[in-house]
C-alpha cells in the first residue's frame, strides 16, 4: 500500500533509491508484526487448548461439588415440600374454597413460583391437582362413612372445599375413575 503513495513521488522528484528506503522500511514493520501477531496468537490458541484439557480433569471435582450441592438442595426441597404438604392436611387448608398457590405461598412465605416448582416436582402435579386430590380424599373419607349417608353428594364436595359441583364431578371422576355416586353406592 504505501508503494502507492511512492510512485507520484518518484514521478515529481525523479528516479531516486533512497525514496524507497522508508517504504521498504515500513513493508518489513508490517510483515514483521504481522509474523508477530501470527505467533502471537498462535501461542494463545496452544495455551488455550492445554488449558481446555487440563479443565476437563479438574471439572470432574467441580462436577461432583455440583451434583452434591443439587443433592443437598433437592433434599432441602424434598424437605420443604413433606413440611408444606403436612401443614396444608394438618390445619385443613386444602378444605377452604378459596385458597390459591398466591395465599399459600404468602402463608409459608415464599414466592408463589417457588412453591409452585416444589409442588410440581416433589408432587408430581400442579397446585390444583394437588389440592383437588387432597379434597377427593376427604370426599371419599365422608362418602364411605355411613354417619354422613343422609347429606347430599354435592354437600359434601362443597364440605370438602370445591366451588362447585361440576368441579367437584369432575375432579372426583379424574382422580378416583369414579363419578361420587358410584363410589357412595360401592361402599
Amino acid at each position: 500500500m504505501l508503494w502507492v503513495l511512492g510512485l507520484p513521488l518518484r514521478a515529481a522528484v525523479g528516479y531516486s533509491v533512497a525514496i524507497y528506503y522508508p517504504l521498504r522500511l515500513s513493508d518489513s514493520l508490517l510483515l514483521y508484526w504481522i509474523g508477530y501477531q501470527g505467533l502471537y496468537r498462535y501461542n494463545i490458541v496452544q495455551d488455550r487448548i492445554l488449558i481446555r484439557k487440563s479443565m476437563h480433569n479438574d471439572t470432574s471435582q467441580l462436577k461432583r461439588q455440583v451434583v452434591e450441592s443439587n443433592d443437598r438442595l433437592q433434599e432441602k426441597h424434598l424437605k420443604d415440600f413433606q413440611e408444606i404438604r403436612l401443614e396444608i392436611i394438618q390445619n385443613g387448608k386444602f378444605l377452604d374454597p378459596d385458597l390459591t398457590l398466591e395465599k399459600l405461598a404468602q402463608q409459608q412465605t415464599v414466592s408463589s413460583g417457588h412453591l409452585s416448582r416444589i409442588i410440581n416436582r416433589y408432587g408430581n402435579k400442579s397446585f390444583n391437582d394437588f389440592i383437588n386430590e387432597l379434597r377427593v380424599e376427604q370426599a371419599k373419607v365422608l362418602l364411605s362413612d355411613p354417619d354422613y349417608d343422609p347429606y347430599t353428594i354435592v354437600s359434601i364436595g362443597l364440605e370438602c372445599g370445591f366451588n362447585s359441583k361440576s368441579t367437584f364431578y369432575s375432579a372426583f371422576k379424574k382422580f378416583t375413575s369414579l363419578t361420587p355416586s358410584q363410589y357412595r353406592d360401592m361402599n
